[in-house]
């Protein structure tokens, strides 16, 4: 019995559905962007669905336009979530 639950317990981490995984999250960036700023456009992003709930995730904050007000900025990241979140876009999409 013991050897069946180290073997689920391997499986589960390298499928990334343990529930004691760690979330990593790799921000990209251009320019200084406020923390509180970065946190609120993280938060939209996984309220969304397109952050991973373990594992490793990536976002991509350089494709957001400059110029544009925290309004117009917020608007942009919840209308373009997959292109800033691209490594959980399928292939060939």
């Amino acid at each position: 019995m013991k050897s069946i639950d180290g073997r689920l317990n391997k499986l589960e981490r390298r499928l990334g559905i343990a529930s004691n995984e760690e979330k990593n999250l790799l921000i990209l960036t251009d320019r200084d962007i406020g923390s509180a700023e970065q946190d609120a456009y993280v938060q939209i992003l996984d309220d969304a669905g397109f952050l991973p709930s373990v594992g490793f995730g990536m976002v991509d904050f350089s494709v957001i336009p400059r110029g544009l007000s925290a309004k117009e900025a917020e608007k942009f990241v919840r209308e373009n979530a997959a292109e800033i979140c691209r490594s959980r876009l399928p292939p060939y999409s």
